[in-house]
C-alpha cells in the first residue's frame, strides 16, 4: 500500500483518522493528557498497513522489535548492576577520594587517582559505570544478530551470485523477496539501541511502545529515518490542534503532488527511455533520460517524505525534515547535507565519528569517509552499481576536503534558509562590481559542477548493473550511438511532459524562491535581520555573556518578534486573503493529484526497494 493509491488515500488514510480522534477523545476521558488508546490504534493500523503488502514479512519486524527490545534491556540492566547513585560518586575533597568513593576505587581494575576518579566523576553525573564489558557485549550481539537479519535478506543472494562470478562456483540462488523497508526499519531501531547504550535516550520497558516508534506507518516504508530520541516523550504526551492537522494535511498535498503531478510523469519518460534499448537512444534523448530521472527520484522521495511528514504532524508526532532543495548545492559535500538528511546524519552520528571522524589525522578521516560512502552505496541496493554510486559521490568528497583550503569557507555547514540568509546578508554591496561578478560566476560554475557529478551518479543508481550505467554514459558523451536511432527527442515530449519537466526543474532549483525574494517576499530575511538588531540591543552594555546565555537570548528574541514580523511582512495584503488563496490552489492540487492517479495505472516508489 503506497501514499498514492486510492486504497490509501480514500480507504486507510480516512479510517485511521476517524479511529485515532475517537481514541484521542477516549484518552482525554480517562486517561487525561496520556494517550493509552491512541497508541494502541495506531500500532493496530501500522500493521494491518505492512502486512497489506508482505503479510508473511510480518514476523521479520516483529524480530527486528523483539531484537532491539531485548538488547536494550540487557544493556540498561547491566548499566543498573554496575553503577552507584549520584551520591556515591560525588568527590567532596578534589586531593582525595570519600570512603564511597574508595569502595568504588578498590573495585576498579583500572586503579583511577584521586584527580583522575575527580575528572571522571564530573562526566559520568548518573554513576560510574565500573564494568561495561557486559554492556558492549550486549550491544555487540543486538547490532550483530540486526545485521544478520539485514544481511541475509537483502544481500544473501548478491554475495553468492558474487561468490559464483569470481570463483566461478555453482551455488544455488535462494532467490530472496526483499522484504519493504527493511532497511529503513533496522536502521532506525538499531539506533534507539545504540542511545540506549550511550544513555541518551531511556530504555523503554512497554514492548508495544517500542513496536510504535519502529512500525509506525507514516515513515515505515521509506522513511524518514526517525530517532528514538526524536519522538521518545510524544509517545506518551502530545497535542494534536485544528493548526496541526492543518499544517499536516497541507504538507502531505505538497508530497501527493510531487509524486502524483511530477514524479509520476517524469517515471513514464525514463522507463521508456531506458526500455527502448540504448542502441535506440541519440545524445539528446540520453541526457533527457539522466536529467527526467533526477528529477524522478528527488520528487518521489521527497515527496514521500513530505507526505510522511505531514502524516505524522497529523498524528501529533513531528518528524525532522529529509530534504533541503539538495540541487541548488554548490559541492557534493553540500549536496549530502541537504540529500536525505536522516541517514546521512545516521552514518554520521554511528559510523564516521565513533571510527575517529576527523579527529585522528588526514589518512583516518579520508578513511572514515570512505568507509561512510560505501556502506551508503551498499545500504541503498544490493548490486555493484548502487556501491560505484556511493564510491562516486565519495571520491568528490574526498577530492573536496583535500582541495580546501585550511580555515576556508565550508560551504553548506549551516543548512537550509538560513543559511541563504546568512550569505545574502553579506555586505555584498560594499564589493567591487569585478569582485561581484567573479563571485557569482565562481557560484555558478561550483553549481554546474555539483548538478553533473550527480547527475552521472543517477545514471548508475537507474542502471540495471555497472556495464550498462558506463554504456549509457557514453551515450550521453556520444561515443557509443546506434547505427539508427528509432526515436527523437520530440518522441518522448508532449505538451504535458515537457510542462512538468520544466515545471520540475524550476521547483527543483528553487527558482519561484529566488523570484519571491526579488519581489520583496522575504519573511526569514526581515526575520533574520531583526533578530540580529535585537541581539545587539539585548547584549549592548555587557561585557561578558557566555555562550548558553546567547543561544537562550536569540530564542527569546525571535519568538517575540515573530508576530512582528508577521504583521509586516504581512501589510502589503489581507492575510486571511492570502490564506484562502493558498488553501484553494492546495485544493487544486489534490483535485488534479487524484485524476493523474485514478488515470494513471503506474504509481511505484523508488525506495521501496530499499
Amino acid at each position: 500500500m503506497v501514499f498514492s493509491s486510492i486504497l490509501f488515500l480514500f480507504g486507510f488514510l480516512p479510517l485511521t483518522l476517524a479511529g485515532y480522534y475517537l481514541c484521542l477523545f477516549l484518552d482525554k476521558k480517562i486517561f487525561k493528557d496520556r494517550k493509552i488508546f491512541g497508541n494502541y490504534w495506531l500500532l493496530f493500523m501500522s500493521l494491518i498497513f505492512f502486512a497489506w503488502s508482505q503479510i508473511g514479512y510480518v514476523w521479520i519486524i516483529a524480530a527486528s522489535i523483539f531484537i532491539n527490545y531485548t538488547g536494550a534491556l540487557l544493556i540498561h540492566s547491566g548499566r543498573e548492576k554496575n553503577s552507584l547513585p549520584d551520591s556515591a560518586v560525588q568527590v567532596r575533597n578534589p586531593n582525595g577520594l570519600t570512603a564511597e568513593d574508595s569502595a568504588v576505587h578498590a573495585r576498579n581494575s583500572n586503579g583511577l587517582t584521586a584527580e583522575d576518579f575527580a575528572v571522571y566523576a564530573q562526566n559520568h553525573p548518573n554513576g560510574l559505570t565500573v564494568n561495561k564489558r557486559p554492556e558492549k557485549l550486549f550491544l555487540f550481539l543486538t547490532v550483530a544478530a540486526n545485521l544478520l537479519l539485514l544481511f541475509y535478506f537483502k544481500y544473501f543472494d548478491f554475495t553468492i551470485a558474487t561468490v559464483n562470478q569470481i570463483f566461478k562456483t555453482g551455488f544455488s540462488l535462494r532467490n530472496i523477496v526483499l522484504p519493504i523497508g527493511i532497511s529503513f526499519f533496522t536502521f532506525q531501531a538499531m539506533s534507539y539501541t545504540i542511545d540506549v547504550y550511550r544513555n541518551k535516550a531511556g530504555v523503554q520497558k512497554n514492548p508495544f511502545k517500542l513496536a510504535l516508534y519502529v512500525m509506525l506507518f507514516p515513515q515505515l516504508i521509506a522513511g524518514p529515518i526517525v530517532r528514538y530520541t526524536d519522538v521518545e516523550a510524544e509517545i506518551d504526551e502530545r497535542s494534536v490542534s485544528i493548526d496541526d492537522f492543518s499544517d499536516g494535511a497541507r504538507r502531505f498535498i505538497i508530497g501527493l503532488s510531487k509524486k502524483a503531478l511530477i514524479a509520476n510523469t517524469m517515471a513514464v519518460t525514463v522507463d521508456s527511455i531506458w526500455g527502448q534499448g540504448i542502441e535506440n537512444n541519440t545524445v539528446a534523448i540520453a541526457w533527457l533520460g539522466a536529467i527526467a530521472y533526477g528529477l524522478q527520484i528527488y520528487f518521489d522521495f521527497s515527496g514521500y517524505s513530505d507526505m510522511a511528514i505531514g502524516l505524522g504532524r497529523m498524528f501529533g508526532f513531528r518528524f525532522l525534515e529529509n530534504f533541503d532543495l539538495p540541487y541548488i548545492s554548490r559541492s557534493i559535500t553540500e549536496f549530502w547535507r541537504r540529500w536525505h538528511i536522516s541517514l546521512s546524519s545516521w552514518f554520521r552520528d554511528y559510523v564516521y565519528i565513533p571510527l575517529g571522524g576527523n579527529r585522528k589525522g588526514t589518512f583516518k578521516t579520508y578513511r572514515n569517509l570512505f568507509i561512510v560512502f560505501l556502506l551508503t552505496g551498499i545500504w541503498h541496493g544490493a548490486a555493484w552499481n548502487y556501491i560505484f554510486w556511493g564510491l562516486w559521490h565519495g571520491m568528490f568528497m574526498l577530492l573536496e576536503r583535500a582541495f580546501r583550503k585550511p580555515g576556508g569557507s565550508k560551504t553548506g555547514r549551516v543548512s537550509g534558509a538560513n543559511a541563504e540568509i546568512r550569505r545574502r546578508d553579506e555586505p555584498e554591496a560594499q564589493l567591487p562590481k569585478e569582485d561581484t561578478m567573479y563571485a557569482n560566476i565562481k557560484a555558478l560554475i561550483r553549481h554546474g559542477y555539483t548538478l553533473l557529478v550527480v547527475l552521472i551518479g543517477w545514471v548508475f543508481f537507474r542502471a540495471g548493473s555497472l556495464s550498462e550505467g558506463v554504456w549509457y554514459l557514453k551515450t550521453m558523451l556520444g561515443r557509443a550511438l546506434g547505427q539508427t536511432p528509432g526515436y527523437s527527442v520530440m518522441w518522448y515530449l508532449d505538451g504535458w511532459t515537457a510542462f512538468i519537466l520544466v515545471a520540475g526543474i524550476a521547483l527543483s532549483l528553487n527558482i519561484p524562491g529566488f523570484l519571491l525574494r526579488k519581489t520583496g517576499f522575504e519573511t526569514d530575511r526581515i526575520l533574520n535581520i531583526k533578530v540580529k538588531k535585537c541581539e545587539e540591543r539585548e547584549v549592548q552594555g555587557k561585557t561578558e555573556v557566555k555562550s548558553e546565555v546567547k543561544s537562550v537570548v536569540k530564542s527569546e528574541v525571535e519568538s517575540k518578534v515573530k508576530s512582528e514580523v508577521k504583521s509586516e511582512v504581512e501589510s502589503a495584503g489581507n492575510p486571511a486573503v492570502w490564506t484562502f488563496v493558498r488553501d484553494i490552489a492546495l485544493l487544486l492540487l489534490l483535485l488534479l493529484s487524484v485524476m493523474r492517479i485514478v488515470s494513471g495505472t503506474y504509481n511505484p516508489f523508488i525506495y521501496f526497494q530499499f
